[in-house]
């Protein structure tokens, strides 16, 4: 929906005659037949969320697999798993590091969205303010990525935990 449509809709629902509204209101509601179709839809409710109740698996024996549940790790197997996530293969941090460029570039692409679309005017002036202040948080954390990487390789390095 355009800005100026957004503003039309919010005019007409505020009571000042605008020719469409029914219009831009079935555009907005994407079809909704019910008025609770149409909160969610406009995002004002959300659907339920999945509670930890619902994520509980039954204990004991289910008809398949093991009956006693998945066995714990041994502590070699442990160490061989945190081992091997630490010392990744060539492959594996080509991959994970393409997978950052494009986790970058979408990140970059929803925030020029968020603001293009006006999206950024819906927020409240102390939430913008706060917005910002958090990517301004980030963007320090982002500048000083290699500063800190160097500043835990160096206290590795004197605690003797680290070598080169």
């Amino acid at each position: 929906m355009a800005n100026v449509e957004r503003y039309l809709l919010d005019a007409g629902l505020s009571g000042e005659p605008v020719d469409d509204l029914a219009a831009l209101v079935d555009k907005t509601t994407d079809g909704a037949e019910t008025p609770r179709q149409m909160m969610l839809n406009l995002g004002v409710i959300a659907t339920r969320k999945r509670t930890t109740h619902d994520r509980v698996k039954p204990v004991g024996f289910t008809g398949s697999g093991n009956p006693d549940g998945p066995t714990a790790l041994s502590p070699m197997d442990k160490l061989a798993n945190d081992l091997a996530a630490i010392n990744l293969s060539p492959e594996e941090l080509e991959r994970r590091r393409h997978q950052a460029e494009q986790d970058a570039a979408m990140l970059l692409k929803q925030l020029g969205t968020f603001v293009d679309q006006g999206y950024i005017y819906l927020l409240r002036l102390q939430e913008r303010e706060l917005f910002a202040e958090a990517l301004s948080t980030y963007a320090r954390k982002i500048s000083n990525v290699d500063e800190q990487h160097i500043k835990t390789l160096m206290e590795g390095i004197a605690n003797g935990t680290t070598q080169l």
